[in-house]
């Protein structure tokens, strides 16, 4: 049930969530047979960003910023927002 992770941060992962044609930074979701083990390279790789701007960043600071700056899919779950990670950590630059 989707209840489930509404107090979660979900994370794209595998080959069925991609990018979308019908607008700017959307993203579509194709089924529910995704590859969970892609969700950890993907977080890795945001932090990894993230450390790019910010040297300092702890993992706490991160997913923090991971919360602050989800975004609500069209079923209310938050979903991990790469840009606005990245957004954030300029504006304190």
């Amino acid at each position: 049930s989707s209840d489930l992770h509404r107090d979660r941060v979900l994370i794209p992962s595998g080959g069925r969530t991609g990018a979308c044609n019908s607008g700017y930074n959307e993203f579509i979701y194709w089924g529910n047979n995704s590859c969970n083990s892609w969700a950890i390279p993907y977080l890795c790789g945001v932090f990894a960003l993230a450390m790019q701007i910010n040297s300092d960043i702890t993992y706490q600071r991160f997913c923090e910023l991971v919360i602050e700056s989800a975004i609500l899919n069209s079923q209310g779950l938050k979903v991990l927002n790469p840009t606005g990670i990245i957004d954030s950590l300029l504006d304190k630059l």
